[in-house]
């Protein structure tokens, strides 16, 4: 038996970590390069206490991040690991004019982007001021010759937001003072029915 086979177990390969794959969900994005300036970029931290209402195992199979054939059953492993990826929040120009402390732990190594784009409800017309105010890009995967953009709604309020424009300040995320301020999702925005 060779030094190397023996360190690894006599020759077998190491069984990959569960759930890797979605560690690949970290803020990057190509829209970063190709577009410069159709973003503002957010730092995030961990957001403590959610839950997992529910989860698309088809639409995760399809995507390649479960293997297929993967029991239709949300373990305590999957659900920590979607909290892990998901459960964010931005740290806002509230929090930074106000000079909230955030444990340097809980803060994500990767910006994350809050897209521009022109709103309705917006005062503005040119589509620099709009855009997700209460969003933010997860980033992307790419499996299967198909690359998925992955967004999340109620991360957090950004100056995006149509509240800034109306009022003119920013707004602390859960604020609900402010019409399209808080920056959060409420249940129906995310799940509804026909």
């Amino acid at each position: 038996m060779s030094k190397n086979n023996h360190q690894n177990g006599g020759g077998k390969r190491p069984k990959p970590r569960q759930y890797e794959l979605f560690d690949r969900i970290c803020g990057r994005h190509p829209l970063r390069s190709a577009v410069p300036g159709e973003y503002i970029d957010y730092a995030v931290k961990t957001r403590h206490g959610g839950e997992v209402f529910y989860f698309n195992f088809s639409l995760t199979e399809e995507m390649g991040l479960l293997p297929a054939g993967h029991r239709r059953h949300l373990n305590k492993k999957l659900s920590d690991k979607l909290l892990q990826i998901f459960s964010i929040e931005v740290i806002n120009e509230y929090d930074i004019e106000q000079g909230v402390e955030v444990p340097i732990e809980e803060i994500r190594k990767e910006k994350y982007m809050a897209i521009r784009y022109l709103q309705l409800q917006h005062p503005g017309r040119s589509g620099q001021t709009s855009g997700d105010g209460r969003s933010i890009w997860n980033g992307c995967f790419t499996a299967k010759g198909i690359t998925w953009d992955i967004s999340s709604c109620g991360t957090g309020v950004t100056a995006l937001s149509s509240a800034t424009a109306h009022e003119g300040r920013h707004s602390r995320s859960g604020d609900k003072n402010a019409s399209y301020g808080s920056g959060r999702g409420d249940l129906l925005d995310g799940v509804g029915r026909r």
